[in-house]
Protein backbone atom coordinates (compact mmCIF):
# COMPACT_ATOMS: atom_id res chain seq x y z
CA UNK A 1 0.00 0.00 0.00
CA UNK A 2 1.42 3.87 -0.65
CA UNK A 3 0.47 6.70 1.80
CA UNK A 4 0.90 10.35 0.63
CA UNK A 5 0.70 13.91 1.96
CA UNK A 6 2.75 17.32 2.30
CA UNK A 7 5.55 18.10 0.74
CA UNK A 8 6.04 15.67 -1.80
CA UNK A 9 5.54 12.77 0.39
CA UNK A 10 5.04 9.23 -0.93
CA UNK A 11 5.47 6.30 1.44
CA UNK A 12 4.77 2.62 0.57
CA UNK A 13 4.47 -0.67 2.53
CA UNK A 14 5.15 -4.18 1.14
CA UNK A 15 3.96 -5.96 4.82
CA UNK A 16 0.73 -4.43 5.79
CA UNK A 17 1.71 -1.12 6.47
CA UNK A 18 4.62 -2.57 9.35
CA UNK A 19 7.34 -0.87 7.42
CA UNK A 20 6.90 2.31 5.26
CA UNK A 21 9.72 3.39 3.29
CA UNK A 22 10.20 6.85 1.27
CA UNK A 23 9.56 7.21 -2.39
CA UNK A 24 10.60 10.24 -3.78
CA UNK A 25 7.77 11.78 -5.95
CA UNK A 26 9.96 14.38 -7.10
CA UNK A 27 7.48 17.48 -6.58
CA UNK A 28 7.35 19.59 -2.68
CA UNK A 29 3.34 20.19 -3.00
CA UNK A 30 0.40 19.15 -1.05
CA UNK A 31 -0.32 15.21 -2.72
CA UNK A 32 -4.02 14.57 -2.14
CA UNK A 33 -4.82 11.50 -3.62
CA UNK A 34 -3.22 8.13 -5.11
CA UNK A 35 -4.93 5.15 -6.58
CA UNK A 36 -3.12 2.66 -8.08
CA UNK A 37 -5.06 0.01 -10.43
CA UNK A 38 -2.23 -2.98 -10.04
CA UNK A 39 0.83 -3.03 -8.26
CA UNK A 40 2.48 -0.78 -10.85
CA UNK A 41 -0.14 1.43 -12.40
CA UNK A 42 -0.60 4.74 -10.18
CA UNK A 43 -1.26 8.34 -10.49
CA UNK A 44 -1.50 11.21 -7.43
CA UNK A 45 -3.38 13.82 -7.45
CA UNK A 46 -2.49 17.81 -5.75
CA UNK A 47 -2.19 21.04 -5.30
CA UNK A 48 -2.29 23.34 -8.57
CA UNK A 49 -3.72 20.64 -11.20
CA UNK A 50 -0.93 18.42 -10.26
CA UNK A 51 -1.06 14.92 -11.85
CA UNK A 52 1.73 12.20 -11.04
CA UNK A 53 2.16 8.76 -12.54
CA UNK A 54 4.20 5.79 -11.63
CA UNK A 55 4.44 2.15 -14.20
CA UNK A 56 7.13 0.92 -11.78
CA UNK A 57 5.17 0.69 -8.30
CA UNK A 58 6.66 4.18 -7.07
CA UNK A 59 10.20 4.02 -8.15
CA UNK A 60 9.64 7.02 -10.23
CA UNK A 61 7.22 9.37 -10.97
CA UNK A 62 6.59 11.76 -13.99
CA UNK A 63 4.37 14.65 -13.63
CA UNK A 64 1.27 14.93 -16.49
CA UNK A 65 -0.10 18.38 -17.96
CA UNK A 66 -3.33 17.89 -16.53
CA UNK A 67 -4.39 21.33 -17.95
CA UNK A 68 -6.03 22.57 -14.80
CA UNK A 69 -5.39 25.15 -11.95
CA UNK A 70 -7.54 24.49 -9.37
CA UNK A 71 -6.67 21.67 -6.13
CA UNK A 72 -7.44 18.30 -7.37
CA UNK A 73 -8.20 16.47 -4.07
CA UNK A 74 -9.18 13.30 -5.63
CA UNK A 75 -8.53 10.59 -8.38
CA UNK A 76 -9.87 7.13 -9.67
CA UNK A 77 -9.27 4.83 -12.27
CA UNK A 78 -11.56 2.16 -13.39
CA UNK A 79 -9.12 0.24 -15.46
CA UNK A 80 -5.59 1.42 -16.77
CA UNK A 81 -6.93 3.94 -19.51
CA UNK A 82 -10.14 5.20 -17.97
CA UNK A 83 -9.60 7.73 -14.80
CA UNK A 84 -11.20 10.64 -13.04
CA UNK A 85 -10.00 13.38 -10.59
CA UNK A 86 -12.46 16.22 -8.98
CA UNK A 87 -10.77 18.99 -6.86
CA UNK A 88 -11.87 22.98 -6.01
CA UNK A 89 -14.17 24.71 -8.02
CA UNK A 90 -16.46 22.26 -9.40
CA UNK A 91 -13.10 20.44 -11.30
CA UNK A 92 -14.05 17.24 -12.95
CA UNK A 93 -11.29 16.17 -15.35
CA UNK A 94 -11.66 12.77 -17.12
CA UNK A 95 -8.97 10.77 -19.06
CA UNK A 96 -9.15 7.80 -21.34
CA UNK A 97 -5.67 6.80 -22.40
CA UNK A 98 -4.06 6.61 -18.78
CA UNK A 99 -4.00 10.05 -17.82
CA UNK A 100 -1.53 11.58 -20.49
CA UNK A 101 -4.31 13.66 -21.91
CA UNK A 102 -7.58 15.18 -19.51
CA UNK A 103 -10.53 16.67 -20.39
CA UNK A 104 -12.10 19.37 -18.45
CA UNK A 105 -16.01 18.15 -17.75
CA UNK A 106 -17.47 20.55 -15.43
CA UNK A 107 -15.97 23.95 -14.50
CA UNK A 108 -16.72 26.98 -12.38
CA UNK A 109 -18.76 25.57 -9.60
CA UNK A 110 -18.80 27.12 -5.91
CA UNK A 111 -18.73 23.11 -5.45
CA UNK A 112 -15.91 21.63 -4.07
CA UNK A 113 -15.36 17.99 -5.29
CA UNK A 114 -13.78 16.38 -2.22
CA UNK A 115 -13.81 12.36 -3.45
CA UNK A 116 -14.63 10.07 -5.87
CA UNK A 117 -15.03 6.10 -6.21
CA UNK A 118 -16.12 3.96 -8.80
CA UNK A 119 -17.32 0.23 -8.78
CA UNK A 120 -15.34 -1.53 -11.18
CA UNK A 121 -18.52 -1.55 -13.57
CA UNK A 122 -18.33 1.96 -14.37
CA UNK A 123 -20.77 3.15 -11.61
CA UNK A 124 -19.09 6.00 -10.05
CA UNK A 125 -19.88 8.71 -7.18
CA UNK A 126 -18.69 12.17 -6.10
CA UNK A 127 -19.27 13.25 -2.67
CA UNK A 128 -18.40 17.31 -2.43
CA UNK A 129 -19.41 20.48 -0.24
CA UNK A 130 -22.64 21.85 0.93
CA UNK A 131 -24.26 17.73 1.11
CA UNK A 132 -23.15 17.70 -3.04
CA UNK A 133 -23.06 14.33 -4.62
CA UNK A 134 -23.08 13.04 -8.39
CA UNK A 135 -23.50 9.36 -9.39
CA UNK A 136 -22.17 8.59 -12.84
CA UNK A 137 -23.47 5.17 -14.89
CA UNK A 138 -21.25 5.35 -18.03
CA UNK A 139 -17.54 5.71 -16.17
CA UNK A 140 -17.65 9.42 -15.97
CA UNK A 141 -18.93 10.30 -19.21
CA UNK A 142 -22.30 12.07 -17.88
CA UNK A 143 -22.81 12.84 -14.36
CA UNK A 144 -26.53 13.29 -12.17
CA UNK A 145 -26.65 16.26 -10.01
CA UNK A 146 -27.72 15.02 -6.95
CA UNK A 147 -28.08 16.04 -2.41
CA UNK A 148 -27.26 14.00 0.37
CA UNK A 149 -30.31 16.08 2.10
CA UNK A 150 -27.75 17.94 4.63
CA UNK A 151 -25.53 20.71 3.86
CA UNK A 152 -22.66 20.00 5.28
CA UNK A 153 -19.55 19.08 3.37
CA UNK A 154 -19.23 15.38 2.16
CA UNK A 155 -15.87 13.87 2.10
CA UNK A 156 -15.78 10.49 1.03
CA UNK A 157 -18.24 7.71 -0.52
CA UNK A 158 -17.63 4.03 -1.42
CA UNK A 159 -20.40 1.56 -2.37
CA UNK A 160 -19.65 -2.18 -1.31
CA UNK A 161 -21.73 -3.01 -4.24
CA UNK A 162 -24.40 -1.30 -7.01
CA UNK A 163 -26.85 -0.37 -3.84
CA UNK A 164 -25.39 -0.62 -0.90
CA UNK A 165 -23.30 2.58 -0.07
CA UNK A 166 -22.04 5.35 2.06
CA UNK A 167 -20.96 8.21 3.12
CA UNK A 168 -19.09 10.39 5.71
CA UNK A 169 -18.95 14.02 6.01
CA UNK A 170 -18.21 16.75 8.26
CA UNK A 171 -19.76 17.10 12.00
CA UNK A 172 -19.62 13.40 12.23
CA UNK A 173 -22.48 12.26 9.44
CA UNK A 174 -22.62 9.27 8.33
CA UNK A 175 -25.75 8.14 5.52
CA UNK A 176 -26.16 4.83 4.10
CA UNK A 177 -28.36 3.74 1.00
CA UNK A 178 -29.56 0.46 -0.13
CA UNK A 179 -31.37 1.64 -3.20
CA UNK A 180 -27.70 2.84 -4.90
CA UNK A 181 -28.05 6.47 -3.75
CA UNK A 182 -32.06 7.06 -4.85
CA UNK A 183 -32.31 7.66 -0.95
CA UNK A 184 -29.75 8.57 2.21
CA UNK A 185 -30.40 7.12 5.76
CA UNK A 186 -28.57 9.57 8.13
CA UNK A 187 -26.41 6.81 10.78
Amino acid sequence: GWLIGGDGTVKKTTDGGLNWFDQNSGVSTILSSICFIDPNNGWICGQSGLILRTMDGGNSWVSINSAATNWLLSICFIDNNTGITVGRNGTILRTVDGGNNWDKQIHDSTFTFNFISFLSTGTGWIAGSSGFLAKSSDAGINWDFQSSGDRVNMNAIYFINHDLGFIVGDKGSIYKTTDSGNSWIKK
